[in-house]
């Protein structure tokens, strides 16, 4: 039976993550709600709203895994600071559906309690060397490269400039559906896997190359994910590797906010801001309560616009993203995996999908048997995406189920290797003894 028991706080921690809500609370009064007003931003102080979110944050970082070596661990830390948080503040200052929030905190609670449960360490592995690992990353790059280069060619550098990544949007040609999910996968999973490998082993040829193939990935699709996912599994190595993720991720958000607010006061370049504050943060929570509006109202999609619709009748053909942005904001809408949950089953799904986070995490426990910060941190990068995107999609199209993959074979290969250097060993002595 898996106990929730609430741990008590280290002080660094407790006033990184205080830093993190003072930070952003006060760059939402005082800057994205002033600029963004017609957006759908706005601040108003409300003493019940301001409760709720002072319970509601407190419970959540209360109810937070004790930090440690899992990949789970560092997920639902991420979570916590990119999904949870500024979804409390947003609805502390903008307001929104008190049934929604508590729901949403209560399916946070649960995917914590479903981490505890003890992982069964008895997974066999795969007898795979190295040299048949990196044939396998080889050889899909091989097929994503050599299949883009024929279709496309050569991008152009438009989306260098990242204001006009629109309109680098939708001209690529894809010359099989199979790539759909493959350049996901090379973006998202294999180039961060080839970098962080390259700055561990300081193989910097390595580094240059993966870099460069990810910057091909990006001139050519114009995802600003696929520009920042390096980034992101850069920092989640070293902070995970020195085992400060949390207070570390909350300490350079903090400073990144302000550094990003310096920028526009002294340039008046807006976009900087806009981007690693305004949309990095808030745009989430603010989506989330559009979807709540939505399909309070209208029926409720039932996964049948998703790989599990084949069991449900088809409700929306068009996708969802698509529907709340054409009747809120103008943009395509992408949420994360909680309002995601909801626009299926309602507050029910809210709880079934995070139910179903939690069992996900946990299997990632379980298949990364031995610590190693590169396999981590390679989990940690692929479920960032459930912060914009649906569980369902994240798992298949975004790369978490291709990324558990590439982990179960990786520390497969260093087993296999590290056996072999033992028999290895061992013989050599025996034979100098002799």
């Amino acid at each position: 039976m898996t106990e929730l028991t609430l741990r008590r706080p280290r002080l660094a921690e407790l006033r990184a993550y205080g830093l993190l809500v003072i930070t952003l609370s006060t760059f939402y009064v005082g800057f994205v709600a002033l600029i963004f007003t017609s957006s759908g931003f706005t601040a108003t102080f409300d003493l019940y709203r301001l409760s709720d979110a002072i319970f509601l944050l407190s419970l959540s970082y209360l109810v937070l895994p004790k930090s440690g070596t899992k990949p789970s661990t560092s997920t639902v830390q991420m979570i916590m600071v990119f999904l949870i948080t500024p979804t409390i503040l947003y609805y502390a200052f903008n307001g929104g559906a008190r049934a929604y929030i508590y729901t949403a905190v209560l399916g946070f609670i649960l995917t914590c309690i479903v981490i505890r449960i003890p992982p069964d360490r008895k997974i066999k592995q795969l007898s795979i060397s190295r040299w048949q690992f990196g044939l396998f990353i080889f050889a899909v790059s091989g097929i994503v490269y050599v299949a883009l280069l024929f279709g496309n060619g050569l991008p152009t550098l438009t989306a260098i400039d990242i204001r006009d990544v629109y309109e680098v949007r939708g001209s690529v040609t894809v010359i099989h559906p199979v790539l759909n999910y493959l350049v996901p996968w090379q973006a998202n999973v294999i180039n961060p896997f080839l970098i962080g490998k390259s700055i561990i082993e300081k193989r910097y040829k390595l580094l240059v190359i993966a870099c460069g193939l990810q910057l091909y990935l990006y001139l050519l699709f114009a995802h600003k994910m696929f520009l920042f996912m390096p980034l992101l599994l850069i920092v989640s190595l070293l902070l995970i590797a020195n085992r400060n993720f949390l207070s570390g991720i909350c300490r350079g958000i903090s400073l990144g906010s302000v550094f990003a607010w310096l920028v526009y006061f002294s340039t008046g370049l807006l976009i900087v801001p806009s981007i690693l504050i305004r949309r990095l943060f808030f745009v989430q929570p603010r989506n989330q309560f559009y979807y709540f509006e939505y399909f309070s109202r209208n029926p409720f999609a039932y996964y049948s616009n998703s790989k599990v619709g084949i069991l449900f009748q088809d409700v929306y053909s068009t996708p969802l993203p698509l529907i709340i942005g054409e009747e809120y904001t103008g943009a395509f809408a992408n949420v994360g995996y909680i309002a995601g949950s909801y626009a299926q089953l309602g507050l029910t799904g809210i709880i079934v999908g995070s139910v179903a986070l939690g069992a996900l995490l946990w299997l990632t426990d379980v298949l990364t048997w031995k610590y190693d910060p590169l396999s981590v941190s390679i989990i940690v990068t692929s479920f960032f995406n459930i912060i914009n995107s649906s569980l369902t999609t994240s798992i298949l199209t975004h790369g978490i189920a291709f990324s558990l993959f590439l982990v179960y074979l990786h520390q497969s290969a260093e087993a296999d290797h590290s056996y072999n250097h033992l028999v290895l060993t061992s013989s050599r002595n025996r034979k100098a003894s002799a």
